[in-house]
Parts: structure tokens; sequence; C-alpha cells
């Protein structure tokens, strides 16, 4: 009964509604195969995205602590045999001595420097032969930073 009404209808009426039936078909597909797959995609790029984001930082930090150490692994034969001078040693990073206690033991040494030349302290106070760091402290105070540092000072040099 239904093929003899599909013989019935006008041809371009059969054309039409087959063009409609193959037009909804592609819409039902679009819709449930490839707007999901589109979706998911975006999100795998999205999260490809944030990991060579994590990926650029790490390697960063990766070659600023090689640098670092770079610097720090000086051989024993740089280490230098001037006299320890605490003005000029912190006025050497830009600093200013708030207090110097050469007398106690371990010595003490209070300043004001900046963050960006701290490293650069640490580095130059390795090399003093006559100098050992026997602790610190690091205390935030308005732009600059209150460093604290315990030395003991051999009479070798």
């Amino acid at each position: 009964m239904l093929p003899e009404r599909w013989i019935a209808v006008p041809p371009w009426v059969r054309c039409l509604s087959l063009v409609a039936i193959c037009g909804a078909a592609l819409l039902i597909a679009e819709i449930m195969i490839a707007q999901p797959r589109h979706r998911q995609a975006d999100e795998l790029a999205l999260n490809n995205h944030r990991e060579s984001q994590k990926n650029v930082i790490l390697r960063h930090s990766l070659l600023s602590l090689m640098a670092a150490n770079r610097q720090v692994e000086k051989p024993s034969d740089t280490l230098s045999a001037e006299r320890f001078s605490a003005m000029a040693f912190i006025h050497r990073a830009g600093g200013k001595v708030e207090k110097w206690l050469p007398e106690s033991k371990p010595a003490g040494l209070e300043a004001a420097v900046r963050w960006e030349r701290l490293p650069e302290l640490f580095t130059h106070l390795s090399r003093y032969r006559s100098v050992s760091l026997k602790g610190f402290s690091v205390e935030p105070r308005g732009g600059l930073l209150r460093l604290n540092l315990m030395l003991e000072i051999s009479d070798e040099a």
C-alpha cells in the first residue's frame, strides 16, 4: 500500500521528499557524531596549550637553576684570599649595612638589600676563604629585604 502511494505521488514531491529525508539524516549525523568530536578536539587542544605553557615555565625554571648551579659550582681555587669587609660586601650588591657584630660568635650582619641582588650576595660570599655561612634569614621590609647573616670568620686571611 505504501509503495503504491509513493508511485502515485508526482515526481517533484518524491524528489523533494528524498532531499528532505537525506538532509534530516545529515543533520542528525552532525548533531550526534561530528559536534561531540569537535568539542572533544577543542578540549584536547586547550589541554595541550595548558601543558605547553607549564612546560615552558618548567623549562625556564630549570635553565635558571642550571645557571645558578654553574655560578655556585666554581672550583675551590677561585676562593678569594682577600680580607672580608662587611661594608664592601654589602655595598657591592647595592645594599646598606644596618648592624655588624664582628665580635660575637658567630658574627652577625644585618643589612637591607634589593631582592634581585640576593643570589649574587650569596655567590660572592661563597668565594671568601675565611668566611663560612652558619645561618641566615630573609624578611620583607618595604621594597627591600632585611637580610640577617650569621658568619664564622676565621683569621687565616
